[in-house]
């Protein structure tokens, strides 16, 4: 291979997932490869291989750090293809098979010629002594014969060494060539993925920096979920604890989370957010409306491009549309199902993907194909607007949306009728609407032009995720069946299934207030593999002081519930979320937190105490008083008595409640008599109460309070109460 073609091909480096911002729903990933920079200069492409399918191009970002200056002049995502289909991609498989098949008749010609030298060595032996029959033999050589024989033995052990190496490497070379053998069967047609095997890949084009270069890559993706948990660890002597906040994270993006810095937000990864138009009032004449802010005009000249087109093939056929309709303006999608792609055997990566990522389309029409009638002039007007040009001042006003009449054209030839006079013959009683651009069309990046010889040539049309998705392969020197479509549906339907799971555990989703959105961050790097449900998450640690106290509702139950109060410890509100209770070692239980700002106070119920005993008595009385107006008094007297078991002095709040009358109702009076000791009104956070008083009192260890009050209810001698005129339980 040259030097130009090495130039032009990717360089796959090796990345890994360094950070993660985890939204409400979806996650944004940064990804951490290290790059050694050539001594040669010029551009060249790094490829960051194995990226989500569900990847969102539009959000992928990234940034060179390092000497040098380096600067990353293009970014591309494309469809990757799967490892064992990259390999196939280094050499031709024939030239690689002929290589391998060189190799091994090599070393079969020196597995022969050792054979033979083994063979020549078993000839090697010493000769019979020669005796003459007329003459004393003479001296036996005895040194000369064990020396030979010790080399010849010598010699066979290291031949059978050399023997056994090369019987082994022809083996290796036999099972190389016969895989190889059968890739080349295989890749003699279509190699089908698998839809968990289309995966996208990242092209970047680099310009300087020399030594190493750390390249950062962020996308957005979907399949993301978390929600928080806490856990609070209370010491023996209840005046401290360490709140623990957990999460709850999945994740089904099709990526490990394997040593990730973690982030948890409460936002969304994209929300429209519109600038407030502030009203104005002018006086003079009525103003056309201004257009949209993404509306661009369409470029003059466009038809120039297809002049050489034309001048070698047919010119496309006139744009046509549907009697008393101009739908078939807006073209036809194209159908994608299973596609072929073949790249070309060399070349640059831009061309093979030009190559390789067009559907195949009709032939151009015949020169000789008849040619339609042009359109009115009023019709090809709002085809041109439709398509994407901007309306000419003089032509600035549109016909009203709610007009249910058609301009007729005058009389004479009806292709003569201009726009301007189409407008100046709609009724003059209704407002003429603004021409707003439909969303699709402001989408720029999902607009193609169409082939030269379609009808609506030169005219940006918008294009769905398939046909984006085929414009995205890469140059592939196999050729590589995908169903695109399928992939599609598999990946969405696996990630709509994980987002309708329910949360265990009680847990809530994030949310915060309007406006406010709130961030937390791991204190460790975090393991979060792909599809394998909820896993628990330490976030962060932090200490606090606690309150613990008793409350009680004698009028309700005679059971005194422990509680503890503590102040937000965190930079951040606390999330709804369930809270794991802890006294020491020993799990206490498990209780709904529900959303607390920053600064404020938590309170959590830990279960009934017996070691608080509560009683409460009332009596009842009626009195008839005046005498003039003759009114009943309904008497009530409460007391209450704490007695507590404890060997420290608890802090205990008493709730109580006094009847209230309807707003207005001057029938019936309340009035509060003593109060011992006295008591403050009560009204809980969360929630409506009318009526509530409270007492804070400090109950001493083995020791006893009384609580007593007393309240009269007033009403006329005729009246009497709806449920009895006992207003407290006895």
């Amino acid at each position: 291979m040259d030097q130009g073609k090495s130039a032009a091909l990717p360089q796959s480096v090796a990345s890994r997932i360094a950070e993660v911002l985890v939204y409400r729903q979806g996650a944004r990933v940064q990804r951490v490869a290290t790059i050694r920079s050539p001594a040669e200069r010029g551009p060249r492409i790094v490829r960051i291989g194995s990226l989500p399918l569900e990847l969102d191009d539009a959000t992928c970002r990234v940034a060179l750090e390092g000497e040098g200056d380096p600067l990353c002049s293009e970014l591309r995502i494309v469809l990757d293809v799967p490892a064992e289909h990259a390999e196939l991609e280094s050499a031709p498989l024939e030239e690689r098979a002929e290589a391998l098949r060189l190799r091994l008749r090599g070393a079969e010609r020196e597995l022969e010629v050792c054979r033979q030298a083994l063979g020549c060595l078993d000839a090697l032996a010493p000769l019979p002594r020669y005796r003459p029959e007329d003459a004393p033999a003479g001296p036996s050589p005895t040194a000369a014969r064990l020396s030979l024989l010790r080399l010849r033995a010598d010699a066979q052990q290291a031949g059978a060494n050399e023997l056994r190496a090369l019987e082994a490497k022809i083996r290796e070379h036999s099972e190389a060539l016969r895989e190889l053998e059968h890739a080349i069967r295989q890749a003699g047609g279509p190699r089908t993925l698998h839809d968990h095997e289309v995966r996208k890949a990242a092209l970047l084009t680099m310009e300087g920096g020399r030594g190493e270069l750390t390249l950062t890559l962020e996308y957005d993706v979907p399949g993301a979920r978390w929600a928080p948990s806490y856990a609070l660890h209370v010491n023996a002597t209840m005046d401290a604890a360490r709140l623990d906040m957990r999460a709850l994270v999945a994740q089904q993006t099709g990526e490990d989370w394997r040593g990730a810095r973690l982030s948890l937000c409460t936002s969304r990864p994209q929300a429209w957010a519109a600038l407030p138009a502030l009203p104005s009032l002018r006086i003079g004449r009525q103003q056309p409306a201004p257009p949209s802010t993404g509306w661009r005009p369409a470029p003059e000249g466009a038809d120039a491009l297809y002049e050489d087109y034309d001048r070698a093939f047919a010119p496309p056929p006139a744009q046509t549309a549907p009697s008393g309709s101009i739908a078939g303006a807006r073209g036809l999608r194209a159908e994608l199902g299973e596609a072929v792609i073949a790249g070309p055997p060399g070349g640059g990566m831009g061309a093979a993907a030009r190559g390789a990522a067009s559907p195949p389309e009709a032939p151009p029409p015949p020169a000789a194909a008849p040619q339609p009638a042009p359109l009115p002039a009023l019709e090809a007007a709002s085809m041109d607007l439709m398509a994407g040009a901007s309306p000419p001042e003089a032509e600035s006003r549109a016909p009203s949306r709610r007009s249910k009449r058609r301009a007729s054209p005058p009389s004479g030839d009806p292709s003569t009728v201009s726009l301007q006079d189409a407008f100046e013959q709609a009724p003059a009683d209704e407002a003429p609407a603004p021409l707003e651009p439909e969303a699709h069309l402001l989408e720029y990046g999902r607009m193609r032009m169409p082939r030269p010889d379609a009808r609506s040539r030169s005219r940006l049309r918008p294009t769905g995720q398939e046909t984006l998705l085929f414009e995205l392969l890469s140059s592939l020197r196999l050729q590589v069946k995908v169903d695109l479509r399928s992939a599609l549906e598999v990946s969405r339907g696996r990630l709509h299934e994980f987002m309708q799971e329910p949360l265990p555990g009680g847990a809530k989703a994030p949310s915060a207030p309007p406006g406010y959105d709130y961030a937390y961050v791991a204190e460790l790097p975090v393991e979060i593999p792909s599809a394998q449900g909820f896993r628990l998450v330490p976030l962060l640690s932090r200490e606090c002081s606690i309150e613990p106290h008793f409350i009680v509702v004698p009028r309700m139950s005679k059971d005194a519930y422990r509680a503890i109060r503590f102040e937000n410890p965190l930079d951040a509100p606390l999330l709804d979320g369930p809270v794991d209770v802890y006294i020491g070692r020993d799990f206490l239980t498990s209780t709904p937190l529900q959303h607390v700002p920053i600064a404020g106070s938590v309170q959590l119920g830990l279960g009934v105490d017996q070691s608080v005993k509560v009683s409460r008595n009332a009596r009842f009385e009626e009195e008839s008083r005046g005498l003039i107006r003759s009114e009943r008094a309904l008497v009530h007297v409460v007391e209450i008595e704490l007695r507590s078991l404890r060997k420290r002095s608890s802090r205990v709040e008493v709730r109580e409640r006094l009847p209230v009358s309807r707003e207005k109702d001057e029938a019936i009076e309340v009035k509060v008599g003593e109060v011992r000791p006295p008591w403050e009104p009560f009204a809980p956070e969360r929630s409506e109460l009318e009526g509530g008083r409270r007492w804070r009192v400090e109950l001493p260890a083995g020791g006893q309070i009384h609580l007593a009050y007393e309240y009269t209810i007033l009403l006329a001698s005729k009246h009497e109460l709806e449920g009895g005129d006992r207003r407290e339980p006895s």
